[in-house]
């Protein structure tokens, strides 16, 4: 540094490019780095776009150094040379880095010892925070005393954090010396340096060429404008702050001295508070009126007795005022678009008042509240115009250039005479209807609602994720007709918009005074029939003395209120109705469609905040990128007259405000019943689908040596793939249960360690009513589910396992899809692509594995009708025939093998039910226990025989009734027979002994059963 009164321009120049230069090497691997290092840079960053700005100053201002006085000077040469000094040893650390090979990046940060260099980063990272604040104070306009007061606190809590001394031993502070990353990165967010020359000089940070780190803005704005959205720009990506306990601020004045996170938050408070002031003293800037165009006495003083009636109601603050002028400035230019559309020859306008339409003298008077709102009640009104925010002085400003621009249209017509203007709508408040009326509200005009869309520019109207499609002011008939009163003109604001994140429009009708705000998402069954648009008498608001369009309202139905809306033009009203005619068009192919024999429904939809396509198998974005955002996903359901046809569809098309490049769009995809594979982590909102169509292609060649082209339906190698990212974690949800479950009758379900399991009931409609079963098997693989859907009917087949816990259904079915290309010696087209043809059905089986046996009987039991399992085990032997012959006691008396046996209760009835093995042709035997049975077993031996009665055989088990059906030979289907059994245990023969005597010593009632145990709705439970 020089030493002469204070530091000159290049000195400054100097401190700048060291910064920038260190800033720049460090950046470049802060991404590898440990979160103090990230830290660091972030305040390196901050500091030199400080210096930055000083840089700037001083560049363009060749007097700015002197203009700072003496201790001003003074002090910012301290804090000059006390930031070069600190970057220098930053240099020296970041040359040794560059020695060990810091461009290895993730490498290098492994191989240095960071437990003996974090203290150092720590201490630098202090005070480049320490010297950023400084500076910023040098530059404000912050009183000297209080200036070098605080630089002077700031350098003692440095020195004293420095040195390892807390400020107290209840201080939870650690020295930041010697602080964790994690402590040290837990500053709380008001005092990061970064937002220090913000405060300063009001400028953003950085050179656009190299990412900046500029955290969250500081509001400086009053408490008005708190809620203005600040932009940021990129920064080094470090951990989320967290806040400190209050002990770590709240220290004990008597006993503890300040460290530098209260010397930094007392500076912020300062240059917040100078901010401010500088701010408010910062004079508006007036266009002068002009004094041709302009307000007569005599209409100025027609204006205040018309506001004046109003005034008495409410009160109107600065932005209530400059609100309503925006509103007669946007009616005046809606009135000159309508005029100038109805000219064809713009150079043939008239050049006298009286020659001209009544749409543009109004438009004229219009003009004329808006300059008197503006130049003779705000900026004559102390209380309105010194108190200004900044908000307030923005949306001022842009309402004077506005009318500025807009009178100019005028100024080639002398000054109207005052009794062509007074003919027309010179009031300020447009007129109320009763039901618009609040009696509570006495406050201010153009509620937070409704204000939101009354902005100059029609793309800054709505809030920051809202977007106005059409804005224009209309007639409307609202409430019951006993209570309306007729009004002339276009009274209301309409607004057709849409959300951020979401694809439908809405629409919004507002009044002037904020009482009334409709809005509802606009629908296709709102637009009026092509007939009734054709008719201009068909209901047609009765003719006023003011324009109307001749075509029927626009009728809405809000949730409590119906409102006729009748627009002040033709135009406008094919303008608006094109906007939703036009998109609800595009996406028809989300709609329901009509099929002969089948019904299509929707059973989900909800908004994405986006849409991508990915590529299969990797799962990656295409080439080019497919990705959509603020789109709308509908999902369908296809259902037949058998349940196992039904077919899904998917639907994804574009918001109604699409851009430009993209267009409106509408993508719709083929997705089956089942196999559709999902993968969403816990409660995200964000989710991947992949399935498989009917377009994979399959080649094979049919022995004369030509190729057989057939697009095929391949589950278990899927071919589409998208990720979607709901609005909520809700709908996320919601979304994942629809796809992986179907639209029936849920009447058990079931959660085990490797299976999830739905029992349903499925009924099919006339002309061939049936009833069966659909088992829905929910599997979660590698952060992947998908569900398997089986049907079963009433005559079936199972294997049931009591040792381990599981049931094989070796023949139910399930639902393959067919393309319109199968079997084809040329290959398939490119548009339209191959699409599904049909379902079809096939034989298959699976094993469940449950987690117990209460579940499992559970299962089995919403299989049956009415029946409920109570007893089942393997046993040795299981024999239809006496025992005879002097090895009666031998335990092979069948030669079947080894069977299963249960018990059933259906209704008063117990059945026993057997199953040999495969190898036996009418594997099933059935029959009825006797009731009052006892002593079918002795005790110490694991044999039970049932006395002798009607046994059935059949290759298959009759659900309904829990009996065996369908033998191989008609003729043996039914005999008479002793059952004895040949348990594996003598305590399964107890077991089962002690089951068959409770049951049928007196049994229980069960649902569906009448007292004779005869059975009910038996014919439902079809067969195949």
């Amino acid at each position: 540094m020089t030493a002469f009164n204070g530091p000159g321009v290049g000195d400054v120049l100097a401190v700048t490019k060291l910064a920038w230069d260190l800033y720049h090497n460090c950046y470049l691997v802060a991404r590898e780095a440990p979160d103090e290092f990230r830290q660091m840079v972030n305040e390196l960053a901050s500091l030199q776009g400080v210096l930055r700005t000083l840089r700037d100053d001083v560049s363009s201002d060749q007097s700015f150094l002197e203009k700072l006085g003496d201790h001003r000077r003074e002090t910012l040469e301290r804090c000059l040379n006390a930031c070069q000094e600190t970057l220098r040893k930053l240099e020296a650390i970041v040359h040794k880095y560059r020695e060990l090979g810091i461009n290895n990046g993730l490498q290098f940060w492994r191989r240095i010892k960071w437990a003996t260099q974090q203290p150092v980063i720590s201490g630098v990272r202090a005070k480049l925070m320490v010297h950023s604040c400084n500076i910023s104070l040098c530059m404000s306009t912050i009183g000297t005393t209080s200036l070098l007061r605080l630089e002077q606190s700031m350098s003692s809590a440095l020195e004293r954090q420095q040195v390892g001394q807390p400020s107290s031993q209840n201080d939870v502070m650690l020295p930041l010396g010697r602080m964790s990353s994690n402590a040290v990165s837990e500053f709380p967010p008001e005092v990061s340096s970064h937002q220090m020359q913000r405060l300063a000089t009001g400028t953003t940070l950085g050179d656009s060429q190299i990412p900046m780190y500029a955290g969250p803005a500081l509001s400086l704005m009053d408490d008005a404008a708190s809620g203005s959205n600040q932009a940021s720009s990129p920064s080094v990506a470090t951990p989320p702050r967290q806040s400190f306990s209050s002990n770590v601020y709240n220290h004990d004045k008597m006993s503890m001295e300040p460290n530098v996170i209260d010397i930094v938050t007392e500076a912020r408070r300062e240059l917040s508070k100078i901010r401010s002031q500088e701010r408010s003293a910062r004079p508006l800037r007036v266009v002068r009126q002009d004094e041709i165009h302009q307000p007569s006495d005599a209409l100025k003083l027609e204006f205040r007795r018309l506001a004046d009636s109003e005034l008495q109601i409410r009160r109107l603050s600065t932005r209530d005022w400059i609100r309503v002028a925006i509103w007669w400035l946007l009616k005046s230019r809606n009135l000159l678009e309508h005029e100038q559309s109805q000219q064809h020859d713009a150079r043939g306008a008239p050049d006298s008042w009286e020659a001209r339409s009544l749409e543009f003298i109004q438009a004229y008077v219009d003009l004329l509240k808006t300059s008197w709102i503006l130049y003779d009640v705000i900026l004559k009104d102390d209380r309105l115009s010194v108190l200004l925010t900044d908000e307030n002085k923005i949306l001022f400003l842009n309402v004077q250039d506005a009318l500025n621009r807009d009178i100019a249209q005028f100024r080639s017509l002398d000054r109207p005479d005052e009794r062509l203007l007074r003919g027309l709508n010179i009031t300020i408040w447009e007129i109320l209807q009763p039901e618009e009326e609040d009696p509570y509200e006495d406050d201010l005009l153009l509620g937070s609602d409704n204000g939101r869309w009354v902005a100059v520019r029609q793309e800054r109207a709505g809030a920051q994720d809202e977007k106005v499609l059409f804005r224009t002011f209309v007639n409307a008939e609202i409430g019951s007709e006993t209570s309306r009163v007729d009004c002339e003109g276009t009274p209301y604001m309409l607004l057709l918009w849409h959300k951020h994140g979401e694809s439908e429009p809405r629409v919004t009708i507002c009044n002037q005074s904020g009482t009334l705000g409709l809005t509802k998402e606009f629908k296709p069954e709102d637009i009026p029939s092509p007939s009734k648009a054709r008719d201009p008498y068909a209901s047609a608001k009765p003719s006023t003395s003011t324009r109307l369009s001749s075509l029927p309202p626009l009728i809405l139905r809000f949730e409590t209120t119906e409102v006729s809306i009748y627009f002040g033009n033709d135009h406008e009203w094919h303008q608006f109705m094109r906007i939703p005619s036009t998109y609800f068009g595009a996406v028809a192919g989300r709609n329901p469609r009509r099929l002969p024999a089948a019904t299509e429904s929707v059973i989900f939809d909800g908004s994405l905040e986006q849409f991508e396509v990915l590529d299969t198998p990797a799962l990656k974005p295409t080439t080019p990128p497919q990705q959509w955002t603020s789109c709308k996903m509908t999902l369908l359901e296809t259902v037949g007259r058998a349940a196992w046809r039904t077919t899904r569809r998917i639907v994804f098309n574009s918001s109604c405000d699409a851009d430009a490049s993209d267009g409106l769009w509408c993508f719709d995809y083929f997705l089956p019943l089942s196999r559709v594979q999902i993968s969403r982590d816990g409660t995200s909102r964000s989710l991947m689908l992949k399935w498989s169509d009917c377009s994979r292609l399959h080649l094979k060649t049919d022995g004369n040596y030509n190729k057989v082209y057939s697009c095929v339906y391949a589950d278990d190698n899927p071919n589409r793939a998208v990720r979607i990212l709901f609005r909520s974690e809700v709908e996320a949800e919601n979304f994942e249960r629809v796809i992986l479950r179907p639209s029936l009758d849920a009447i058990y379900e079931w959660s085990s360690r490797s299976v999830d399991g739905v029992v349903y009931n499925v009924h099919e409609p006339e002309p061939e009513p049936k009833q069966y079963k659909a088992i829905l098997l929910t599997y979660d693989h590698q952060k992947w589910k998908y569900s398997d859907l089986f049907y079963m009917y009433r005559d079936t087949d199972y294997k049931y396992s009591h040792e381990t816990t599981a049931v094989r259904l070796p023949q139910v079915h399930y639902t393959t899809y067919l393309s319109d290309h199968v079997e084809r010696l040329f290959p398939p087209p490119v548009d339209p692509p191959p699409s599904f043809s049909h379902a079809e059905k096939k034989l298959g089986h699976t094993l469940i594995q449950f987690d117990d046996e209460s579940s499992l009987k559970e299962f089995m039991n919403s299989l049956s009708l009415d029946c409920r399992l109570i007893f089942s085990r393997r046993v040795d032997w299981l024999s239809t025939k006496k025992p005879s012959g002097p090895f009666s006691h031998s335990k092979s008396k069948s030669s079947k093998g080894p069977a299963e046996v249960q018990v059933w209760q259906s209704g008063l009835k117990t059945r026993l039910i057997g199953r040999w093995g495969d190898k036996v042709d009418d594997k099933w035997m059935s029959l009825v226990v006797p009731s009052g049975l006892s002593g079918v077993g002795t005790r110490g031996s694991n044999r039970a025989t049932l006395p002798r009665g009607p046994i059935e055989r059949g290759t298959m088990v009759d659900m309904a009734r829990m009996q065996a059906t369908r033998p191989r030979e008609e003729s043996k289907g039914s005999k008479e027979g002793q059952v004895t059994i040949a348990f594996e245990t003598v305590q399964d023969r107890e077991e089962f002994t002690a089951a068959i005597e409770r049951l049928t010593s007196g049994g229980t009632l069960s649902p569906g059963r009448d007292t004779n145990g005869v059975d009910k709705d038996i014919a439902g439970f079809s067969l195949i």
